[in-house]
């Protein structure tokens, strides 16, 4: 499950393996992408997700090995 928004005063793009229990921030502060359109997990790659913005183009990440993200 993927969300834009915010979570414990904190905004960013979010990734939750709990069904919303939980959720880990998989941006950072230099990667913050102006506004975002469009977010979607990719049902074929575990925690591949796509991001799209407004005018910058769509974007995505994968976490990488034993689970570390990788930065968008």
């Amino acid at each position: 499950m993927y969300l834009v928004g915010t979570v414990a005063g904190l905004y960013g793009i979010f990734r939750s393996d709990d069904g919303g229990i939980t959720w880990t921030r998989i941006n950072d502060g230099n990667h913050q992408f102006g506004l975002l359109s469009a977010i979607a997990g990719d049902a074929r790659v575990y925690g591949r997700v796509y991001v799209g913005t407004a005018g910058r183009g769509i974007l995505y990440g994968d976490v990488g090995p034993r689970g570390v993200r990788q930065p968008m």
